[in-house]
């Protein structure tokens, strides 16, 4: 992140490459925190996406590690999928 934000910098940015820096490390620990909580992310790169599997007795069940699972997956943006294929030989 150090490099992308000296490039920021010197290419179009007003703002100082700690400032970036900060910023994006602000951004990164909220994310964090909303996949903690159980949201999905749509982050501009991608989506995040945590499902839960395993038999529940009640909507309002805990969860159990020894019958569920985490499946945790990003789901890249549309437009890295299209650039993927494009560079692919």
């Amino acid at each position: 992140i150090d490099d992308i934000a000296a490039r920021v910098v010197d290419k179009r940015s007003e703002y100082r490459k700690e400032t970036l820096i900060t910023t994006f490390n602000l951004l990164k620990r909220e994310i964090y925190d909303a996949i903690e909580e159980g949201y999905n992310v749509d982050f501009g790169f991608g989506r995040t996406e945590l499902t839960v599997n395993g038999p529940f007795e009640s909507l309002y069940e805990k969860f159990d590690p020894n019958r569920h699972t985490l499946a945790p997956r990003l789901r890249p943006a549309p437009e890295l999928n299209n650039g993927w294929q494009t560079c692919v030989p």
